[in-house]
């Protein structure tokens, strides 16, 4: 979540100058698919929480495409 907080930062889109962050699964769906993983260590946070607490107006649209980002997460962790 860091990382594409940092990144939102460097990214503008030229629609009033706004933020937007579009996502595909909440962190508490993929906590289910991954388990305790320590490849996966997640943060329990929304990402609502993470980007409503800073300085900028972030539009957040999501989940978008669940079934189809599930079915990729659990093909990924499967390999793992």
């Amino acid at each position: 979540m860091i990382f594409v907080e940092n990144l939102i930062k460097w990214l503008k889109f030229p629609r009033k100058n706004e933020d937007k962050v579009v996502y595909g699964l909440e962190e508490s769906s993929l906590l289910e698919l991954t388990g305790d993983n320590p490849l996966n260590p997640t943060m329990s946070l929304s990402c609502q929480t993470v980007l409503h607490s800073g300085q900028k107006k972030i539009e957040i649209l999501g989940p978008m495409m669940e079934q189809e980002i599930i079915i990729a997460v659990e093909d990924y962790w499967k390999r793992c």
